[in-house]
């Protein structure tokens, strides 16, 4: 079997055992010099297997960084990360961030279905994870040695980190 045949079967057989199956990754955005970073959570079961197999592609959903409300200004890296819920538009876009605890996401978008969305969408995690799978530190927390590893790669990956590097809201 090839090595990349290898490394995508054992990158699924990882993901399959983590309990919680969070990624970093790195996308780049439109107009922008540099990739943004991101945490997301592989769904497994909206996976295609053979896709995951084959080429890496996973289905994910998004996580995002909850300020905490004592005190904003703190470093991102110690900050909660919570579901990524969008509000539908009259236009059939996203709108507007809702933070919603990952605890009672799940019924929230039930009772909500037509009006918020846990935002997700398909990712080569070949391609663009930085790190992962991973797990969840104590308090919804991403443990330090992934921002280690978002840090030591950023460069060489062209991946903007200025919101890690300093304090305060994400832009």
């Amino acid at each position: 079997m090839p090595p990349r045949k290898l490394e995508l079967l054992s990158l699924y057989e990882r993901i399959k055992a983590s309990k919680h199956k969070l990624f970093a990754i790195a996308q780049e955005e439109e107009h922008q010099p540099l990739r943004a970073w991101y945490i997301v959570q592989v769904d497994i079961e909206e996976t295609n297997e053979e896709l995951a197999k084959s080429i890496g592609q996973y289905h994910c959903r998004w996580h995002i960084p909850k300020p905490p409300n004592s005190n904003p200004t703190t470093s991102i890296t110690t900050w909660k990360f919570w579901p990524l819920v969008k509000e539908f538009t009259s236009d059939g876009t996203y709108g507007d961030t809702k933070y919603v605890s990952p605890n009672k996401v799940e019924r929230y978008l039930h009772q909500n279905y037509t009006r918020y969305a846990w935002y997700q969408k398909e990712i080569n995690l070949a391609e663009d994870g930085i790190e992962g799978p991973f797990e969840f530190d104590k308090g919804l927390l991403i443990p330090n040695k992934i921002w280690e590893a978002i840090r030591r790669i950023a460069a060489k990956r062209q991946i903007d980190i200025t919101d890690i590097q300093s304090r305060g809201r994400r832009k």
